[in-house]
């Protein structure tokens, strides 16, 4: 009504409960609230103990309750820490709040923390063992000779095997290489001499096969007649 609403206490009522900052509200919060990331205990606890005044004061509560909220302040404060937090603090048998707050504060500072409630596990890389008790690792072993030391690839055992000069690889020679081109090469040599007491074979490397001939000029080409056969085409006479 305009006459409430000029009434700053009843205006004030009105816009809490309207935006839920009422008794019940606040109450969730303080039975709910955890700890923030990065805020101390002492910020921890002022936060709890705003909450619980604006409970008190919203559900109209005489305020003679100063020891009752140390109580019930520290007992949430506990039930909302870290099990070691709360372990220590009850091991401290802190009776204040503030004491509570600041013990707590103490020992995440000491364990390297910034959550009262989340602990995070430190992980470090195990020592190295030295001596006798180090794991090492097994001696290379040569298939070939079957002795330690050294790989196959280096064994002085080995046999030698063939190498080839076109791919640059061993286990083949040159004649055998698959990676060679299939065109076939022909090589010849033009001799004036009728006797020919030496022949040298002209190669391609690069060849799949080669083949050697040799030509006299100075020879005579015999010449010799084919064989002549007659037959019969079509009812007609043919000689083939």
């Amino acid at each position: 009504s305009p006459e409430e609403a000029l009434d700053y206490d009843k205006a004030k009522l009105a816009l809490l409960q309207r935006f839920r900052f009422t008794a019940e509200g606040y109450r969730e919060k303080f039975r709910h609230s955890k700890p923030q990331d990065g805020e101390t205990g002492m910020q921890y606890a002022t936060r709890l103990t705003s909450f619980f005044d604006r409970w008190v004061e919203m559900s109209k509560t005489e305020k003679e309750y100063s020891s009752v909220r140390n109580l019930i302040v520290a007992e949430q404060f506990i039930n909302n820490c870290h099990k070691k937090v709360a372990l220590f603090l009850r091991e401290k048998n802190c009776r204040k709040l503030e004491e509570m707050a600041e013990a707590a504060d103490n020992f995440l500072e000491a364990q390297r923390q910034s959550n009262l409630l989340v602990f995070r596990d430190k992980t470090e890389n195990p020592p190295a063992e030295k001596g006798g008790n180090a794991t090492s690792k097994a001696p290379v072993r040569c298939f070939v000779c079957d002795k330690t030391g050294h790989r196959a690839a280096e064994c002085r055992a080995r046999t030698k095997q063939p190498y080839c000069g076109y791919c640059r690889r061993t286990g083949h020679d040159i004649q055998t290489c698959a990676k060679r081109s299939n065109t076939q090469k022909a090589s010849c040599i033009w001799s004036k001499r009728e006797d020919l007491s030496e022949v040298k074979q002209v190669d391609d490397e690069k060849s799949e096969e080669s083949m050697t001939s040799a030509v006299n000029a100075e020879s005579e080409v015999t010449k010799r007649k084919m064989p002549v056969l007659q037959g019969n085409i079509f009812g007609k006479t043919v000689s083939v």
